[in-house]
């Protein structure tokens, strides 16, 4: 019964995962090749494209009632754009991962992870956002 449970729950979780991946293909694809810039939720920050980039934007809900607004922009040099529940924004490049994708500043004192649809930050050596899970995307756009 146990195995049956554990079974339907991944697939589950693997349809999820497709259907979020179906959202990002499609909302690209849909996307005018003329859009260069987008606002964060706070509408402080704006990201510039350059050619063969792409954003995605995502939202982590955590424990305590904390939150993740997570930019990504996946191209030649990829990374994150961070705003924290807590009012600070944070940009961080992508960095050597042996599982999901790790974003960290150069002595490695900020660092935020994310794998799946789970993603946790640690200021040094501390977890500072932790049981941070996806709750929604808002916008993919690309550049070509």
């Amino acid at each position: 019964m146990k195995e049956a449970a554990r079974t339907t729950r991944a697939m589950l979780l693997v349809i999820l995962a497709l259907l979020a991946l179906f959202s990002v293909v499609f909302l690209t694809l849909r996307t005018p090749v003329g859009v260069h810039s987008s606002a964060t939720t706070t509408g402080q920050s704006q990201t510039t494209l350059v050619s063969g980039e792409h954003m995605i934007t995502a939202v982590f809900d955590c424990d305590g009632g904390r939150s993740i607004t997570a930019v990504f922009v996946n191209g030649p040099h990829s990374k994150v754009q961070l705003t924290l529940s807590d009012g600070r924004q944070i940009t961080l490049p992508q960095t050597i991962s042996g599982s999901g994708a790790r974003y960290a500043n150069a002595d490695e004192s900020f660092v935020f992870w994310n794998k799946g649809n789970t993603a946790f930050i640690t200021e040094n050596g501390t977890t500072t956002y932790s049981g941070c899970a996806f709750s929604v995307m808002m916008g993919a756009h690309g550049r070509d």
